[in-house]
């Protein structure tokens, strides 16, 4: 995915931007995230957005990333790659998506349809580390402690576990019927285990 450019304008302009697209994302949706809206509405031009941003792919991304450093998610994640524990890393893992998609579905949405809109942009995000780096992790380490079920190669357990964590079913648990985002966690944890671990592990 196209990384956001090495700072070369104003910390605070670029902050201001980040801000009011991320708005756009929770509030407007993805119909509205263009470089021309966010511009105005921060209240620079389209070219200021591109002195910080290669991008909208790039603006889309740093906008990610500062929606997850507001909600703690990034120092989350940081500490879910020191987790030795593969089976306390799965649980993690899916307490953290399901915290995050009960504090920010609206963004969760509208990144998603962004990729339904535009397959250039979701080539893009698709290549950035983050979500599917984590999945791989886990996986990782589920595999050097032989707990994966023994018919599943890496890469599908990957697909898998990516799977589980998809978007639409923590919706459904955290936003629609109303459980707490712990007890969803909980939940696709245990859906997790039930499907890529060995029956003597998941059970």
């Amino acid at each position: 995915m196209s990384s956001p450019r090495p700072a070369g304008g104003d910390p605070a302009t670029r902050r201001r931007i980040l801000e009011r697209a991320l708005e756009v994302l929770r509030t407007d949706g993805a119909g509205a995230f263009r470089v021309s809206a966010i511009a105005r509405s921060a209240g620079v031009s389209r070219q200021a957005v591109y002195l910080h941003f290669q991008d909208r792919a790039g603006l889309l991304g740093a906008t990610v990333q500062h929606a997850h450093a507001q909600l703690g998610i990034q120092a989350r994640m940081d500490a879910l790659a020191h987790e030795t524990d593969p089976l306390a890393a799965l649980d993690e893992l899916c307490d953290l998506w399901t915290h995050l998609v009960a504090e920010d579905h609206a963004a969760l949405l509208a990144v998603q349809r962004l990729q339904e809109l535009d397959p250039a942009l979701a080539a893009a995000w698709r290549s950035r580390p983050g979500r599917a780096q984590a999945i791989a992790g886990v996986v990782d380490r589920l595999a050097a402690a032989h707990l994966l079920h023994p018919e599943l190669s890496r890469a599908h357990a990957v697909d898998l576990l990516a799977a589980v964590l998809s978007l639409s079913p923590a919706v459904e648990l955290v936003v629609v019927r109303g459980w707490s985002p712990a007890a969803a966690g909980r939940a696709v944890s245990m859906k997790g285990k039930s499907s890529a671990l060995a029956a003597s592990t998941a059970a």
